[in-house]
């Protein structure tokens, strides 16, 4: 099968800017089915996101995620936090690069973050973290999704700079690592 190159749907960019507001440019946004590796040596089950378009497999390819259900909603907004930080400046590439080198993919380590420790600014997690946070908090307040609302007090102070200015590029990881 080629790979497959469109726009944001309407029902996607509605998502993109529930989380986001004006914070990504959604016109510039394409999602891709196929691997952004060359020689599809991206895995089979994942998403990439490097330079501010989404990268599917096509296992994992929706033609719109807005109508897939609360896994595939929440594997979108974890994708499009990669966008947002693209857009403000941030080098994914590298930084997922680094993440790869030093072990941080190996058994999902770079995702991991630890609800019960308080007091950490959203810029202190990694750009997998950060990916995580805004998906888990927009599985919370918008999809009901009762394993995170749990931790919605902890996201919500985590977030807090987030939500109220999210173009601001001072929220970008300031880590590239796992704790």
């Amino acid at each position: 099968m080629p790979d497959l190159r469109r726009p944001l749907t309407a029902g996607e960019t509605a998502m993109v800017r529930s989380v986001f507001q004006g914070a990504i440019d959604t016109t510039r946004v394409r999602v891709v089915r196929g691997s952004f590796l060359p020689f599809n040596l991206q895995d089979q089950n994942t998403a990439m996101t490097p330079r501010g378009s989404l990268y599917f497999m096509p296992a994992q390819y929706r033609i719109d995620f807005s109508r897939e259900d609360a896994g595939g909603k929440l594997f979108f907004i974890h994708e499009m936090v990669h966008v947002w930080q693209w857009q403000l400046g941030y080098n994914c590439i590298w930084h997922g690069l680094l993440l790869a080198l030093f072990g941080g993919y190996f058994r999902q380590r770079a995702y991991r973050y630890d609800s019960s420790v308080t007091g950490t600014a959203f810029a202190g997690y990694n750009m997998e973290q950060q990916a995580e946070l805004v998906s888990h908090y927009f599985g919370a307040t918008q999809l009901g999704l009762a394993s995170m609302t749990a931790r919605l007090p902890f996201l919500r102070q985590v977030l807090a700079g987030f939500l109220q200015s999210p173009g601001n590029a001072d929220l970008l990881p300031r880590r590239w690592f796992t704790r």
